[in-house]
């Protein structure tokens, strides 16, 4: 269990058109509490003497429930909003999840590892809000979520998530937000990533889809670095837009970093349409110990 409060004080409040008024000064309290029990936890051990990358396996489930509480912030519509703090709203709500972990004992050059390796794990979770207007603040997800006759709903989308992780050079990734009010999948989105003394490369796929709205949207990013010596390292990466197929953003640069210093330049193409379109380009210098500067 936990317990916390917070008190703000905001030498302005904003009216709910967003404007400032320096005049009025506003406070803001509330407290909340929490629960958070997991189990009862099964576990099974696989023995696996001949594998050639585990001595064994140990596959691991346990259900897990998550309770909050958040008293109400008043005048919540005046509150300046800053940071995510100021976005959080009174809320009850509890949150279910089912956990699945694979441990496995690896083998390195003959030799079993002390230290289990968390090689998959895969969260299945859903939350219920006592309080539906509360759902409209949630941040996990990107876009509130409705019933389909336009109101808020008390229950969120199911989610997903997976993970895998072999070994240190590759870590990959699978979620998946489903909406059980419109039986569609909300958000969906693969990661990978794969490293070594080389460098690295890193490729993240995401989709978007809001069904109220009739919203859909793709895009893919792709990146990497690669070190030319122990001092000189380059890197670059891409996002496209598959939806409108439109390359959004590059960016290129080079860096050079000794022990006293380091020097960054880079290059940035930004294509958002009538909010940003330009190409930057930045110098920097970084000083040990002090910090950086740079156009």
């Amino acid at each position: 269990t936990s317990v916390t409060g917070r008190y703000t004080h905001y030498t302005s409040s904003q009216s709910t058109s967003g404007v400032f008024n320096p005049e009025d000064d506003i406070d803001r309290r509330y407290w909340e509490t929490a629960f958070d029990m997991r189990g009862p936890t099964f576990a099974r051990i696989f023995n696996t003497p001949d594998n050639g990358y585990a001595a064994r396996f140990k596959h691991v489930i346990e259900p897990q429930m998550v309770w909050s509480y958040r008293s109400r912030v008043e005048n919540f519509d005046f509150i300046p909003k800053f940071d995510g703090n100021d976005y959080v709203p009174a809320t009850n709500q509890v949150a279910f999840s089912l956990v699945n972990r694979i441990l496995a004992k690896r083998m390195i050059n003959g030799k079993e590892q002390p230290n289990p390796t968390e090689m998959l794990s895969w969260i299945l979770s859903q939350r219920y809000f006592f309080d539906a207007n509360a759902s409209l603040y949630d941040t996990q997800f990107s876009t509130p979520y409705f019933t389909p006759d336009g109101t808020p709903g008390n229950y969120s989308p199911i989610t997903s998530r997976l993970n895998f992780k072999p070994s240190r050079s590759l870590t990959a990734s699978w979620n998946l937000d489903y909406d059980i009010n419109f039986k569609a999948v909300r958000s969906a989105s693969t990661a990978g990533n794969f490293s070594g003394r080389w460098g690295s490369v890193r490729g993240v796929w995401t989709r978007r889809n809001i069904p109220d709205r009739d919203i859909v949207r793709s895009s893919f990013r792709l990146g990497g670095t690669v070190n030319l010596t122990s001092s000189l390292r380059a890197y670059a990466e891409t996002s496209y837009d598959w939806s409108l197929k439109i390359l959004r953003h590059m960016r290129a640069g080079i860096e050079y970093n000794i022990q006293c210093c380091g020097f960054l330049f880079d290059y940035n193409r930004y294509n958002f349409g009538g909010f940003r379109d330009e190409n930057t380009f930045r110098f920097g210098i970084t000083l040990a110990n002090i910090g950086s500067f740079g156009t």
